[in-house]
Formats: structure tokens, sequence, C-alpha cells
């Protein structure tokens, strides 16, 4: 949507909750940040928590769907923190992804996984 609109209303309830050029609404919410998104092997214990909860991550709904104990973890990171990449090492990694925050993250952001284009018995996600 960002390449094809030079312009974008979202509606909520049949109210305009934002109103601009793709990257202004994307650059004015998300700043430098980069989204997050760490996948741990197992869960994490409580000090491994900590430290992702201090990295500004918190725990995704999709945490352990396939029944195998991993543990996903997504959020917002400065991306001028050099710090990040090595409070990761001591964790049990088994895959981390960073994205440049789109449209997709400015609505999570402000209204949140609500939608309401799901057809009935249909995951929303």
């Amino acid at each position: 949507m960002e390449r094809l609109a030079d312009r974008v209303i979202l509606l909520v309830d049949g109210r305009v909750v934002a109103d601009g050029a793709p990257e202004r609404l994307v650059a004015e919410a998300f700043g430098a940040c980069m989204e997050w998104e760490v996948v741990l092997s197992r869960r994490p214990d409580e000090s491994e928590r900590r430290r992702l909860e201090a990295l500004g991550l918190a725990e995704s709904d999709e945490a352990g769907r396939d029944g195998g104990g991993e543990s996903a973890w997504r959020g917002l990171v400065d991306e001028t923190d050099e710090a990040v990449p090595r409070a990761l090492e001591a964790l049990p990694l088994r895959e981390w992804h960073v994205r440049r925050p789109g449209l997709d993250s400015y609505w999570r952001a402000r209204i949140g996984d609500r939608r309401t284009d799901a057809a009935p018995g249909r995951d929303a996600t």
C-alpha cells in the first residue's frame, strides 16, 4: 500500500483516525525504530524474560502456536541502539527478523490487532 498510495485515510467505526502520506504517518509514529521479531527455541526463564522486556519486546500471541515450546517476541527497537544484538546473544535464539515499520505496524499501534474484515470462524491474523 505504501508504494501505491500518496495519501491514506484510516477509518475506525466510521471515524477518521489518520490521514496523510504513508511515509509521513509511519515516520511520525516510529522515528528511527525498527520492528523486531525474535523467536526463541524454548520459553525464556525469568531473567531472559526481563532482558527481552527491557529491550522493548513483548511476547507475541503467536508464541508456542505450534506446540513446540517456542516463544515469539515482538517490538519496536531504536535502530541506533547497538546494545540490542549483544543483549540477544545469550538467549536461545532460533531466528530473528528486523524490518522497517509500515502501514500495518501503524495500524496495530493505533488500534491494536482488531480486524473487522475477518470472515466468521476464520483467524484474523
